[in-house]
Parts: structure tokens; sequence; C-alpha cells
């Protein structure tokens, strides 16, 4: 509820130097003036970060099987567009998708891991990691390595992952992760035709 949120937020930072939110948008009509005032609510904790999620409805879930609808494409995006704005209004800029930080300091450098292709280990049901064990990238899930990506995959994933964020790919960064130089990888027409 939203007295937990609140109860939560109160806690949060009481106890830490640096605190977060995350926020879901694009909620079955959802109006921009009682987005703002939810933005406006966590931002009175003087967060210096903050995530954004638009709402999607997996199969299987709860909201799944009561057939709640997400809002279309075009009402989404013009609701992202506006909180991208007044987020930049109020000392937060994105630098990632869905990121928005009051200076470089505040930058998630957790996310920032995984975005930027680092080691991370993933703890819990279903959690997901990516370690180097013996000079090659292993995927874990649960704790357990599943997979060793081929050059080939850790390429496309740092691809994926390195547009999300504004300061984009780090050429050395990305042929000391895989292998493969950044130009070579993007000029590749397997992965052209598949993801453009």
């Amino acid at each position: 509820s939203l007295d937990d949120a609140i109860r939560a937020m109160d806690l949060a930072t009481e106890t830490f130097d640096k605190t977060s939110i995350d926020l879901i948008y694009s909620r079955p009509n959802q109006q921009w003036d009682e987005w703002q005032q939810e933005i406006d609510l966590a931002l009175k904790y003087g967060l210096k970060h903050i995530s954004l999620y638009q709402l999607s409805i997996e199969e299987g879930t709860v909201f799944y099987k009561k057939n709640i609808k997400v809002m279309d494409e075009d009402s989404s995006a013009t609701l992202y567009n506006n909180t991208v704005s007044y987020l930049r209004e109020k000392g937060l800029d994105r630098y990632e998708v869905s990121n928005f930080a009051s200076s470089k300091q505040e930058e998630s450098i957790h996310n920032l891991v995984y975005w930027q292709g680092g080691e991370y280990v993933g703890i819990g049901e279903g959690a997901h990691g990516r370690i180097i064990h013996n000079g090659s990238i292993k995927a874990t899930v649960d704790g357990k390595i599943t997979e060793t990506l081929t050059p080939q995959e850790r390429a496309e994933e740092l691809v994926i992952m390195g547009l999300r964020i504004r300061d984009g790919i780090n050429a050395k960064a990305f042929y000391d992760a895989c292998g493969i130089k950044l130009f070579d990888f993007l000029i590749y027409k397997d992965f052209v035709s598949f993801y453009f």
C-alpha cells in the first residue's frame, strides 16, 4: 500500500546515506497529474537517484489472469517523455533508459556493473550472474554456472546493454570483455539483420 511504501522510505532515509526508489509507470488509465504527484512525493525524500520502469504484464501473473491491460504505446511514450523532462527540471538527468541521477557520483554503481559488462553474482531464486572463470565468461542462474558464453554471445550482450546507457559503449572495454573489435562486430551482417 502507499502507507507501506512511505514507511519504507522513512526507514530507508533514516538508515542509509543514499537511497533510491523504483516507480512503475504506464499503468492502466494513469494520468499525468497523478503520476506527477507520485514523483513529487518520492522526491520529497531528497532522492538523488530514481528508477522508472514501464509496466509489462507477463503471462501467468495475477495481472495477466485478471486481464489487466497496460497503457497504449503512444500514451505510454508521451508519459515517459514528459517524465524525462520533468525529472530534468527537478535536477535528475537520465543516464540510462530507466535511471536518473542528480550527478555522476549518484549513478547506480550496482547497475552500471552489468550495463558496462562487469562481473556480478546473482543471489537468490532466479537470480542471474556473469563471472569470469578460467578465462571465459560464465552465465550463472541460482548461483550455479549454467553455460559458457561464446565471444559472439558476450558481444551481443554488451551491445544491447551498452545501448541503454548515455555514455554508450567503450570500444576498449568491449574488446577486453569479448575479444572482438566493436566496429567489426557492428558491421557483422547477422547482428545487423537480426537486431535492425
